[in-house]
């Protein structure tokens, strides 16, 4: 995959001086599409494969000097390290059930208030609470893995978890990843 975006990238950077704005929209619709598509399947990776990833679209945006936070706010172009919002993105598609038939399974509404790591204000917390079975003793692939998101799915605000398409609720996240990087 990796080797694949390369390719794809080394091409689109032979004609950078030319269009800046261009290039990027090509990138996104040439090279981060290789990403995109395999993020279920490669989400679980250990963060020595996903910086791989990472070193592509940080080339990049070197070639044609765009720092992170300018390619994030100008082009929505979020770092490969959010990849979390499109694993909260089929999360959020199983609790509208929209999702495949077998993530239920994994994804379970809480059946009574009970939490394992409990908040200060339970009372802020949405209408659609999941049920997080992790409590810290699991492997580092379970720690990595879409169930680990459970938790911070249900610290979301209750606006963005009301939200009744996948798309509105990840322009919601994305918005919010904007937020917090122009606070730094």
């Amino acid at each position: 995959m990796a080797a694949a975006a390369n390719a794809r990238l080394n091409t689109l950077l032979k004609g950078r001086r030319c269009f800046s704005d261009v290039a990027v929209r090509l990138y996104k619709s040439q090279v981060l599409c290789v990403f995109e598509y395999a993020t279920p399947a490669i989400f679980h990776a250990p963060p020595f494969f996903l910086r791989r990833l990472d070193n592509i679209q940080n080339r990049f945006l070197e070639a044609l000097d765009i720092l992170p936070a300018q390619a994030l706010e100008q082009y929505n172009l979020c770092p490969l390290s959010a990849r979390d919002i499109a694993m909260l993105g089929l999360i959020h598609r199983t609790v509208l059930g929209k999702g495949p038939q077998h993530f239920p399974r994994f994804f379970k509404p809480v059946v009574k208030s009970t939490f394992l790591r409990v908040l200060r204000h339970p009372e802020s917390r949405h209408c659609s609470q999941l049920h997080d079975a992790i409590h810290g003793a699991e492997c580092n692939a379970l720690k990595r893995s879409v169930i680990s998101l459970i938790y911070p799915y249900n610290l979301l605000p209750a606006r963005t978890v009301a939200l009744q398409s996948v798309s509105s609720f990840q322009k919601a996240l994305q918005r919010a990843v904007k937020a917090e990087s122009a606070s730094h």
